[in-house]
């Protein structure tokens, strides 16, 4: 894992061949964002990531999130299991269409918010 510069906040990243993941401050809410796929091979050691950087909430956010498999809907159902243990919170935001299908198949939409990022709303200059 290596520290990630970006918008003022550190963050930190790690890759495989299908997929990242990346963990970003705002605030007092720890932004994990998901890339590419999370199934059976990449899923493995998630929840652990999720829980690592726990505060009073987490977002994971789903936006560049491409396929979703039981593992990885396991491995998160887990993470929150554990996180909410420890009085926190995680919340699901901007799932695609095809991630969201499959969190409303397997019962998880609930755990969909609204939630936008900070420095994706302020204007650009």
């Amino acid at each position: 894992m290596a520290s990630v510069p970006g918008s003022g906040q550190d963050g930190v990243e790690e890759a495989t061949s299908t997929s990242s993941r990346r963990v970003t401050d705002v605030g007092d809410v720890h932004v994990v964002s998901l890339v590419g796929e999370l199934d059976t091979a990449t899923a493995e050691g998630l929840t652990d990531w999720l829980i690592d950087p726990a505060g009073p909430s987490v977002v994971v956010d789903l936006s560049g999130l491409t396929f979703l498999d039981s593992s990885g809907t396991a491995a998160l159902v887990k993470a929150r299991r554990r996180i909410e243990q420890d009085g926190s919170q995680l919340r699901l935001a901007r799932p695609r269409r095809n991630v969201e299908q499959v969190l409303g198949i397997v019962g998880l939409s609930g755990w969909v918010s609204d939630w936008e990022p900070v420095w994706e709303s302020t204007p650009s200059l």
